[in-house]
């Protein structure tokens, strides 16, 4: 989720990529040249600092990339709101919903303190900056590393014992994080990876 509304944003700041939810090499490199342009390290990761840059504040009445990012992620919070880029009276009022159930002023105006929320996922009313948005290697596919980077960031924790995550794919991670958004943060518990040794065939 994190990574399509991070795609969204830098097509608002006029970056030419799709909002496929892979961070892919185009991703990396529009991400790169979004950072050249507002005087940051260009290294195609999207780390606080330039989360910083690229969220924008929208309210109603609002068009574009940036209200589509918003209201991605308010609709993996269950909202059911059309992710059109139009900022109309159902992306308020789930706006304003959203930030009163997560202790924000509920203006219904989607700025830095709800954006950190949205993103982060977080029930606390301390806004946090969203964890790095890293590259995915070419085929999709993220590294053990990678993997559990993503899933700490969404509060979801490591898996126990010998279970493997390298070469799970990113979309994967993604329909967790995705799944614990949606079920209100209910704790997700990861019992199996890529390893072999689940079934008699060793698959």
């Amino acid at each position: 989720m994190n990574v399509t509304t991070a795609q969204h944003l830098l097509a608002a700041a006029g970056q030419s990529v799709t909002a496929d939810g892979i961070y892919g090499p185009n991703t990396q490199n529009a991400a790169a040249a979004f950072q050249r342009s507002h005087g940051l390290t260009a290294d195609g990761i999207i780390g606080p600092n330039t989360w910083n840059k690229l969220v924008r504040t929208v309210g109603q009445g609002a068009n574009g990339s940036a209200v589509k990012a918003a209201q991605a992620q308010l609709a993996g919070y269950g909202n059911r709101i059309a992710v059109d880029g139009a900022f109309g009276p159902a992306t308020r009022n789930a706006t304003a919903a959203f930030q009163r159930s997560h202790g924000l002023t509920a203006d219904g105006v989607v700025g830095p303190k709800t954006w950190n929320k949205l993103v982060n996922g977080t029930k606390t009313s301390t806004p946090t900056t969203p964890a790095p948005t890293t590259p995915a290697p070419a085929n999709g596919r993220l590294t053990q590393r990678q993997a559990l980077a993503q899933l700490a960031a969404a509060g979801i924790k490591a898996p126990v014992g010998r279970t493997s995550l390298a070469g799970v794919r990113a979309r994967t991670i993604q329909g967790v994080i995705a799944l614990k958004k949606a079920s209100g943060g209910c704790t997700i518990v990861i019992t199996g990876g890529t390893e072999s040794g689940h079934s008699t065939r060793g698959n």
